[in-house]
């Protein structure tokens, strides 16, 4: 269970996947060439998933700042509070609908559900970001009826309506035939305080690394057993499997991006949740971001 990759992090919790729909209309887009065969290149869609997560990041800050969250609870269920704000809805009209615009065969779907979207909540993402960094031939041509795009467009909302904003996150992750194999986390508050108007995004893709986070130490204290869990939705069942792995330290920290950030980063060794909870727009991003990084998700 404590076997340690590159990163110096282990990862462990349950998923659970469910579906959802868009509406779109007014899209006279510009969008890239796809061949007859309907093919993607990965790292255009790639780039233009790190694109909407820094611009998404900007809305998710500028509604905390206008402090107008327009919280209400969207839970069929009394017991649990599942808040949703006006940032994750404008944020997921945005991701949506550009990413849309330019890739119309490539399945999206977002946890905010059924959303009518306009060209007007939309921008033309960059395709170039990522030319710096070498992708494998095998992705310049990718079927898109085999993609899907899973999207949390503000991941931590719970902590994001209480103030506990460094929890929050932007996901947006690529699978294909199934498979996480590449995503976003967007940071929209790494330096809030200081009056930053960046979203931190780091970014992965299977055979070809992680980039954009920054380890706190080169030579991590390999003997420690330091566990990151949930806050907002702990157990005693939870607490029964973290005191199975004996862990020095656990963190109580809310959003699934944000701890996996803190195992890139060397503050954790493993994030503990064996519950349900997660879906998959919790966990496709993080999952291509973590295992081609060199860790494990199970």
């Amino acid at each position: 269970m404590w076997r340690r990759c590159s990163t110096h992090s282990n990862i462990h919790f349950r998923a659970l996947s469910v579906w959802c729909g868009f509406n779109f209309r007014n899209f006279s887009a510009i969008r890239p060439k796809m061949s007859q065969a309907g093919t993607i290149n990965l790292q255009h869609l790639l780039s233009a998933c790190f694109d909407v997560g820094q611009k998404a990041g900007r809305i998710v800050r500028e509604v905390f700042r206008s402090g107008d969250l327009q919280a209400h609870d969207k839970s069929a269920d009394d017991a649990v509070f599942d808040p949703q704000t006006i940032a994750d809805i404008r944020a997921q009209m945005m991701i949506v609908g550009s990413l849309s615009r330019l890739f119309p065969q490539i399945r999206l779907i977002g946890e905010e559900g059924h959303l009518d979207v306009e060209e007007k909540d939309t921008v033309i993402p960059d395709l170039t970001l990522l030319n710096d960094h070498h992708f494998p031939d095998y992705y310049e041509e990718l079927s898109c009826k085999d993609i899907t795009i899973w999207i949390d467009p503000l991941d931590g909302t719970k902590e994001f309506t209480e103030g506990f904003v460094q929890c929050v996150t932007v996901l947006i992750g690529i699978a294909y035939k199934g498979e996480a194999i590449a995503g976003i986390v967007g940071q929209p508050f790494t330096d809030f305080e200081d009056g930053s108007t960046k979203t931190t995004i780091v970014w992965g893709c299977r055979d070809v690394g992680t980039f954009g986070y920054h380890p706190v130490s080169p030579f991590p204290d390999k003997s420690r057993r330091i566990v990151v869990t949930t806050r907002s939705h702990f157990t005693n069942e939870i607490q029964t499997y973290i005191d199975a792995c004996s862990p020095d330290k656990v963190i109580r920290y809310g959003g699934c991006g944000g701890k996996i950030i803190m195992l890139l980063e060397g503050f954790a060794d493993a994030y503990v949740f064996p519950s349900r909870g997660t879906k998959k727009w919790d966990t496709c991003a993080p999952q291509a971001i973590l295992e081609a990084a060199g860790g494990t998700l199970t």
